[in-house]
């Protein structure tokens, strides 16, 4: 845990709550642990971070960055890095963020089965709770792509990945963000951070649904959170069997 990162407006049971951009620094300092100690077993996180834009390395390498990045942080979404590829995200009240670390075998399509194994832990989550979802792009969503988890033709939760070799072995770290409440704060602050970037992408007002919407419990979001992280924590276990979850 990152001294002093906790927030109590955040740290609701099941899953660790942060002010950003702590959240991301504490799911790189777990994997720099779990890949210089070769750790053989799986490991979940469930986590959130306050209000904010995350974006990658590609992106904040453009001249125009600066000046976009403060823009949003005036109107209330201060903007930080990861380390994996996309485009601009966000992260607040309405997300809960899943991070999968686990080691895999040499060889083999280490990529397309780390995400398999992300998606697959989460739909069968949604599930249980009575959501049916896949996985599949949705175009003019926000950071599109093969592995985002679907409903109703709309983006559930979105996946990057970082991978390292260590020993000739890669390790992974799967990370989704999940959406719980309907996200439109969130979306409006990525568009208006991207158009400052001299990017504006025409993203679908329908493109994104969050469980509240899909169970009809609107306005139940808080609690909904902590649901949420308890069936994926539940699968993870099953999945892995064993208890290997860190909030």
């Amino acid at each position: 845990m990152i001294r002093g990162a906790r927030t109590s407006s955040l740290a609701e049971p099941g899953f660790a709550g942060f002010a950003a951009p702590f959240g991301i620094d504490r799911e790189n300092a777990v994997f720099q642990t779990f890949t210089v100690n070769l750790v053989q077993e799986p490991k979940l996180l469930l986590w959130t971070q306050s209000a904010c834009l995350v974006t990658t390395p590609a992106i904040a390498r453009d001249p125009s960055f600066a000046m976009a990045a403060a823009r949003s942080a005036q109107r209330g979404w201060p903007v930080f890095k990861r380390l994996s590829g996309g485009t601009t995200v966000f992260h607040g009240d309405d997300t809960l963020c899943v991070s999968l670390l686990q080691p895999c075998p040499a060889g083999g399509p280490v990529t397309d089965a780390g995400y398999r194994s992300l998606t697959t832990l989460l739909v069968n989550a949604l599930a249980s709770l009575g959501i049916r979802a896949t996985t599949g792009p949705v175009p003019e969503a926000p950071c599109d792509g093969r592995f985002n988890v679907v409903a109703r033709g709309r983006k559930l939760a979105g996946t990057a990945m970082r991978v390292r070799t260590v020993h000739g072995r890669p390790v992974l770290l799967a990370h989704a963000v999940l959406l719980v409440g309907g996200g439109g704060n969130g979306l409006t602050a990525v568009r208006a951070f991207e158009s400052d970037l001299g990017q504006p992408r025409a993203y679908r007002d329908d493109g994104c649904i969050g469980v509240a919407e899909l169970l009809g419990r609107k306005g139940h979001e808080p609690s909904l959170r902590g649901q949420v992280a308890d069936a994926i924590r539940r699968c993870f276990i099953q999945q892995s069997g064993d208890n290997h979850d860190e909030r």
